[in-house]
This record gives C-alpha cells, structure tokens and sequence, in this order.
C-alpha cells in the first residue's frame, strides 16, 4: 500500500504540464446558506490519461475550509460545479479551485463535504464572494443586463468595459447578484457569418466570452444568474425551425447547459425556467426560447411559455403574493410593445392577458419584469382602469455592448391601452371587457446597465432602479432613477 506522500508525488507527477485553460469561479446561485460554484479545466496530451477533477475551497474569515471535488466532464467540456452548504447568510467567503489529477481507480469521492484543504500546491484562481443576506431582509441591491456581442476585432475588450464599470460599482457599495437576460454570446453574430453549427464551436464561442478579463472577475466575486435568449441558439428562434437545425439546437443547448444552466438553481432535465430568492424578494426566471411556438398547427398551440412552464409561473405568483416585491426575470420585455409587433409578449398577447387577469384578480402586488433583448433600455409602469390597485412594472435594460445603431423611442409604443375580455374578478362568476394602459420612459440607445436598489426599512421606502452607461457614468438623458 502506497504512503500518503508517495501518493501525493504521483498525483503531482501525473497532473505536470497536462492542464490548461482554466476558467472560473463562477459563483452561481447562492442562498443565505449556499453557494453553487463552477469550474473549467481541460487537460493537454494523452500521454498518461490521467482521471482529472476539479477541486474547489470556500474559507470564511476564521479560516473554516470546506472542500469539494467536482467531475470535469468531457461532453459539458470539461466544466463542473459543486454546491458549497452550511454556510452563513451575509458572509464573505474565500474560494480558491485547482484541478487534481491521478490514476484511475484512485478518483477521490464526488461532491461530498471535506473540512480540510484538498488543492495541492497553489490554487490556479481565487475569489471573494459573499452569500445572501437572511431569508427576511428587505434590502437588496443588484444590476441586470443583456445582449454583450463580440464578434469582430475589438468588441471584445469594448464590451468588457461594462463589466469593468459594474465591479468599481461593486467595489464601491457591495451588490448582492447579477442578472444577465440572454445574448450572453452572440452563435449568429451577423445572422450568415461566423455563425456557429458544430458543438465545438458554441464551446470555443463561450470560453472567449466567458474568459475576458471583467466579465471573468465579475462572475467570481458576485453570484450571477442567467438566461439564454435567441442568439445563444439562432436569430428568432422558435420551435418551428426544430425542423431544419434541430442538431444545431441541441448543441448549442448543450453548450448553455454547461456555461450558464449549470451553475443556475437546479431544474428537471429538459427545463430551463427556474425560480430563487434573495432576502424577503423571491425571482422567477422564464424560458421564453424552447417552448415557444408561433402559430398554432394541428395539437401544437401558440404559446410563449408552454403550458408546464406557465402553470409554474402562476403556482408562483400565488405562493408569493404575500411579497413585497416579485420579480419575473424576462429575456423578451413584457411591456412595452415594439411598433414591429414580434417575437416579444406582444406577440402572444393572449398569453400575456391571462398573466394579467390572475395577478389582477389575487390583488398581487409589486409584480416587477426584468427584461433585455431590444438593444434599449426603458421603463414602464402599468395601470388598470377598473382596478386602481393593479399595478405591473416593468424594467428593460439593453445592450451591455452592441456597435451597431441601437433601437430608439420611434421603435416602441410609449403608450399604449390593452383591453381583453376576462374575469371582472377571481370567483369567476361574470365577465367584462378589462382595460390595462402602461407608460413608458427613458428609452436610452447606448450601453448600459441597470442597477435596483430597495431598501423598505428606509425612511421613506426605498425602491428604485438607476441607468449607467457602459463606462459607469450616468445617462446624460435620464440622470434620475426611476422609483417604483
């Protein structure tokens, strides 16, 4: 039987020179209690064929370890994640990963909690993030964006200086998560060129996204959240053209799955939509890509969501209706409607009407849409006239980088009245025709992102959401905050 020391010198022997392009931490989903973080590692050469895992260390300010090995597997290409527990709520924690590698037959043991270091020699990254703060806090500070393109020479170092500007906004006043809406890359960047078709190469596409130098600081200090939306597949995409690039869709899912589904709250397989909860404010996060289908055909009906997935919202809606704020994260905005009319909610406005009625007739109150997509950054307020406690918001913010002319205002309805016929109230015992009228502002073309801050033990109540631009400055055109 081998020394413990000897064991160790052929681990080091075997892992020499075999290991590179590593990326992470990235600290996904995290609780008051948890963390979720992710990892890539792949090896060079063949020679050995050792069995390669990654391993991973949180440490608190007494110097606490707790370690977890991870698998690196070749078909997520070679990325993993592991979900750190016993944690404590609004606190810093040190995380440092490496990659161990040894024969077979000698693997260490798979997620399971280690009190003690497990990375031989020097972490090959490290990071701080903090966990969320207790399950009834009722402040909270995050940023939110979408669309970051990085196609041609030079995007790449343009379109990280937003993420630049949301770390110095971290480092200044600490801010709790990020969300990002979908087009985190760009597998069409033109529609015809450079698109990607093989599963290498949506894997090629994220490693350059995802291992810029901000962005990769950014998602190892705050826990971030994400979305796909059409780029990450194709340009619009929809159920239909399952048809004619269904191989191409399930690589570039199987790419998401490893790049941003994984390190996102667990889901059943096949599901995307997910839901979470930071403080006293529970998120829910809508796929609005893979169920989706346009025009109703023979057994396959219009739908945005699907019927699972719309089911899981509306369960959602109920069991938190007792929130001070809820927030629907939303690749598509919700409001306001594009003059163009398609591929957004407006597009299946029925959908969006049922939505509607139920949040109106259970009186929830302080529904908030988190939205991207549109390459304009705007914000709405919804009314209804027969209700004058209903209320729906809706907060849009796009792009992080786009260097192509933006939407502006003339692309949107900034007003506009919705009227459906529907439930006058939730015993559904008579039926009316229900008008809802939002107002839309901003409508900012440029860069930017958007920060929310709510702080309800505040005198007054604090709620509002702020726009900086891609350098961290404010918006010349709407330097104020939108209070909501």
């Amino acid at each position: 039987m081998r020394s413990a020391a000897a064991e160790k010198a052929n681990k080091q022997s075997i892992g020499e020179a075999i290991m590179s392009d590593v990326l992470g931490p990235i600290i996904g989903h995290t609780t008051d209690t948890t963390a979720k973080i992710w990892m890539r590692g792949e090896k060079e050469g063949t020679d050995a064929e050792p069995v390669c895992v990654g391993a991973i260390e949180v440490r608190d300010a007494g110097g606490h370890v707790q370690s977890r090995y991870c698998r690196l597997l070749s078909h997520h290409d070679f990325t993993g994640c592991v979900t750190m527990n016993g944690l404590s709520a609004a606190t810093e924690y040190n995380v440092r990963i490496g990659i161990e590698c040894m024969a077979a037959g000698s693997e260490p043991p798979i997620d399971h909690g280690i009190p003690d270091p497990i990375i031989s020699g020097d972490p090959l990254e490290t990071s701080t993030f903090r966990t969320a703060p207790a399950p009834d806090s009722v402040a909270l500070r995050f940023v939110f964006g979408s669309c970051r393109y990085n196609f041609w020479w030079g995007n790449a170092s343009k379109g990280d200086k937003t993420f630049r500007s949301i770390l110095a906004r971290h480092g200044n006043n600490r801010l709790d998560l990020m969300i990002m809406l979908g087009d985190q890359i760009y597998a069409d960047p033109l529609n015809v060129v450079g698109q990607a078709n093989e599963l290498e190469e949506f894997w090629e596409i994220y490693r350059d996204y995802f291992g810029q130098p901000h962005i990769r600081l950014l998602m190892g200090q705050m826990p971030t959240y994400m979305m796909m939306d059409d780029h990450e597949i194709r340009n619009d995409w929809s159920k239909e053209q399952m048809k004619k690039y269904g191989g191409l869709f399930n690589a570039a899912i199987q790419a998401y799955e490893s790049y941003q589904h994984l390190h996102n709250p667990d889901t059943l397989r096949g599901n995307f939509w997910y839901d979470f909860r930071v403080g006293a404010f529970p998120f829910f996060a809508v796929d609005t890509r893979t169920a989706r289908i346009k025009s109703s055909t023979g057994n396959a009906r219009k739908t945005l969501l699907g019927l699972n997935q719309y089911n899981a919202l509306i369960d959602w809606l109920f069991q938190n209706k007792g929130a001070p704020k809820l927030f629907v994260i939303s690749s598509v905005p919700f409001i306001p409607d594009n003059r163009s009319g398609e591929d957004k909610w407006s597009e299946f406005d029925e959908e969006r009407g049922r939505i509607l009625e139920f949040i109106r007739n259970e009186g929830i109150g302080g529904v908030t849409f988190l939205s991207g997509d549109v390459h304009n950054t705007n914000f709405s307020r919804m009314k209804c006239l027969q209700d004058p406690a209903f209320e729906v918001v809706s907060l849009v913010s796009s792009p992080f980088y786009w260097p192509y002319p933006h939407e502006d205002e003339s692309a949107f309805f900034t007003h506009r009245m919705l009227e459906y016929f529907q439930w006058k109230t939730a015993d559904r015992r008579e039926m009316d025709f229900v008008q809802y009228q939002y107002q839309a502002e901003g409508f900012i073309a440029e860069e930017s992102f958007v920060e929310v801050e709510i702080d309800l033990n505040a005198s007054p109540p604090i709620s509002r959401a702020r726009v900086f631009g891609r350098k961290g400055k404010d918006i010349e055109s709407y330097p104020n905050p939108f209070e909501f």
